[in-house]
């Protein structure tokens, strides 16, 4: 069997890389001053760039005793290039709100001296607060809510392909942050370099100040009873809010939200999106108290709950009768 490495010099060692190996087939017994000659295609690994020597490897594992076993390698010098991807020009926004679709582009380019080999990859875009891309971004999806963008064009020397996504701003801190377009995310693709496939756009980010201002229901209730309850929700902030959210009811021993209170239900903000700066909506729906509350309780409604603020009734008592 003879087995073929990469390598960075011409003497065969445990760092060089493994390139393949092909058996001696039918090339046995091989007589005294014989020899035999095999022509085969091999993939060149994705792990070594520049100047490099390929060397041939006969009976690497010694099957064959020999009178000498330090003489069965043979190295070739061989150049090894690769294509290089870069994203040479990008368009977005400059300004978005917080869970607004917007509409980008960015077009990737071979650079290099020859074509793409690897014809899976996946581009990505993400939000980030400098021009890095780093583990503290965040990736920002598209309407397949994929966070990657795949591409199976092989690219000549010179070729381009443009991407043109709808992405979603996801929930993040506001002001000043950068979109970052990022060709081959996951270096599928060998490259000359690999540290020039990100582009970015600097783009403000700003958000909506969603409140509840009021909320009607019934004083008294009894457990697993169906109550009509009204409140209304209010945008008083600078911008519209494009997002979908719900509001949540829960009852609690006190008028403060968290976590340990009662779920008793939520709505969804039906059409009431988008919702302009200084606008509001009124919402009338049946909620049914749950049966693991008794005494005195607060209804509290919370809208856009991981993100703004609620409000809450004076007590309601509930009347512990039987069910029927």
């Amino acid at each position: 069997m003879t087995t073929f490495y990469l390598s960075s010099d011409s003497i065969y060692d445990s760092s060089d890389v493994y390139a393949g190996e092909f058996y001696r087939s039918s090339n046995t017994p091989l007589s005294v001053g014989e020899s035999y000659t095999q022509t085969r295609n091999i993939t060149i690994p994705g792990t070594t760039i520049g100047s490099q020597y390929l060397i041939f490897v006969s009976d690497r594992s010694n099957y064959q005793g020999e009178t000498d076993e330090t003489n069965n390698t043979y190295a070739v010098p061989i150049t090894i290039t690769a294509p290089d991807l870069v994203i040479t020009n990008a368009t977005a926004p400059t300004a978005a709100i917080l869970q607004e679709k917007i509409r980008v582009s960015f077009t990737v380019k071979n650079q290099g001296d020859v074509p793409t080999t690897v014809r899976s990859r996946y581009d990505e875009i993400f939000l980030s607060d400098d021009t890095t891309l780093d583990n503290s971004d965040t990736a920002v999806s598209s309407d397949n809510y994929w966070n990657y963008y795949y591409s199976s064009q092989t690219l000549a020397p010179g070729e381009s392909y443009i991407q043109t996504r709808d992405i979603t701003i996801p929930n993040v801190s506001l002001g000043n942050k950068y979109l970052l377009f990022v060709a081959d995310r996951w270096n599928y693709q060998r490259e000359t370099d690999e540290t020039n496939n990100t582009y970015a756009l600097p783009i403000t980010l700003s958000a909506p100040d969603l409140i509840v201002t009021g909320l009607n229901a019934p004083s008294l209730a009894t457990i697993q009873d169906s109550i009509e309850v009204s409140w209304t929700v209010k945008n008083q902030g600078n911008v519209s809010a494009p997002g979908n959210w719900y509001d949540y009811f829960y009852l609690s021993t006190d008028a403060i939200y968290n976590e340990s209170d009662t779920y008793a239900g939520s709505f969804s903000r039906g059409s009431n999106t988008p919702l302009d700066a200084s606008e509001s909506y009124t919402q009338t729906q049946n909620l049914k108290i749950p049966k693991t509350v008794s005494g005195s309780q607060y209804l509290i409604v919370v809208t856009n709950r991981d993100r703004t603020k609620g409000k809450q009734t004076p007590p309601i008592t509930f009347m512990l009768f039987p069910l029927p």
